[in-house]
């Protein structure tokens, strides 16, 4: 008994001791990837680099390498995933250890009210100037104070030709949201849920989300009532969805659309892309310095350098959104320059909308719980 007691309280110390090293090799690893950027920028603070912070396919690693060469400036980029994931973080460090990043429309305006933008100097952007007008002065930095367009999309209806080139001639959000529609195909949606509400306000009352409790209340229940069709919530996987004939219509960005066709050109003979009659969703990527960055004069160059001419259009042209650079659209392929669903007229432009912060987080997250779970 004494011998099996003692071995029982060698196993025990020896689970103690496995399970402290395993936490505390997760905290530290948690530390790591937390603090890695300041330790990065403390051995590279000599050295002429920024570190920038993205999402992925906005910044091709060929227009990087042409940068560094052209100015001796290396450029370290990290990636995000996720609008969330990013204030998440940049809550806990303030950005610490960036420069530079791209983000969303109503991203900067969460990121201006907790003061982690540095204010910005224009004249800095030689190129500033020709950016097209109708990306500048935005309800969310109204005098482009801390940030920079960099890039553009809107949200449309990505489709199987020979299913809807009829019904497209007058194409509707119904296609997606009218529940007598709903039993003739599935559908697929975004997996952001705001993207979500902004789309069904314009179905339902003809104008972008309020904070009103009945509207709220109108898109929860539609929502609801369409989850059982809708066989995924995902907003990079259209290709796979369509391809393999699992929908036949998705709502999406025209910039994943316009990857999609990228990768796989022959694509287009069967599938194609609209903006509802309705009107749209905008998005506008923009570029902007972290607080804490203590290399503003390289990252001003970096930035010029994104939104010149030629690097925003082959950035356009590799990743599939639209550049904010005037001159670009003459360097794009003509194809999406002249196609009206991509770059749409001056009439439907007056038709799209940027998402605004309008519905505080936590009611969002209610809502879109009520909804997932129903």
């Amino acid at each position: 008994m004494m011998w099996n007691k003692f071995i029982w309280e060698k196993l025990n110390l020896a689970s103690i001791f496995i399970r402290f090293f395993i936490f505390s090799f997760i905290f530290f690893l948690l530390l790591f990837c937390l603090y890695s950027p300041r330790i990065i920028n403390y051995f590279y603070r000599n050295e002429r680099s920024i570190h920038v912070l993205t999402f992925t396919d906005m910044i091709s690693q060929e227009s990087v390498k042409k940068f560094e060469e052209q100015t001796g400036i290396k450029v370290h980029v990290t990636y995000f995933e996720s609008n969330d994931e990013l204030l998440a973080k940049l809550k806990i460090d303030k950005g610490a250890g960036y420069d530079l990043l791209i983000t969303t429309d109503y991203m900067i305006e969460s990121l201006i009210k907790f003061n982690l933008l540095k204010s910005l100097n224009i004249s800095k952007i030689s190129n500033f100037e020709q950016i097209d007008k109708r990306f500048i002065n935005r309800y969310f930095d109204p005098q482009n104070k801390y940030s920079v367009p960099h890039s553009w999309s809107i949200f449309g209806l990505a489709y199987k030709k020979e299913s809807f080139d009829k019904v497209m001639q007058d194409p509707t959000w119904g296609l997606i949201f009218d529940p007598e529609n709903w039993e003739k195909y599935k559908i697929a949606m975004p997996s952001d849920p705001r993207e979500i509400l902004f789309l069904t306000s314009l179905y339902l009352f003809g104008k972008p989300i309020e904070q009103s409790k009945n509207q709220l209340k109108e898109i929860r229940d539609l929502l609801i009532k369409q989850r059982k069709y809708v066989e995924s919530y995902s907003s990079e996987k259209i290709d796979y969805f369509l391809y393999a004939g699992i929908v036949p219509v998705v709502p999406c960005e025209s910039l994943f659309f316009r990857k999609m066709l990228i990768n796989n050109p022959k694509m287009k003979d069967e599938f194609a892309f609209i903006i509802p009659k309705e009107g749209s969703l905008l998005t506008i990527e923009n570029l902007a310095i972290l607080e804490k960055s203590q290399k503003e004069e390289l990252t001003y160059k970096f930035i010029d350098y994104l939104v010149s001419s030629t690097v925003n259009a082959m950035n356009s042209n590799d990743f599939g959104f639209n550049p904010v650079n005037k001159v670009s659209y003459e360097l794009i392929d003509k194809s999406v320059f002249q196609n009206k669903s991509f770059f749409p007229s001056e009439e439907m432009f007056k038709k799209l909308d940027t998402l605004h912060n309008d519905i505080p987080l936590d009611v969002l997250d209610e809502l879109w719980l009520s909804i997932r779970i129903s």
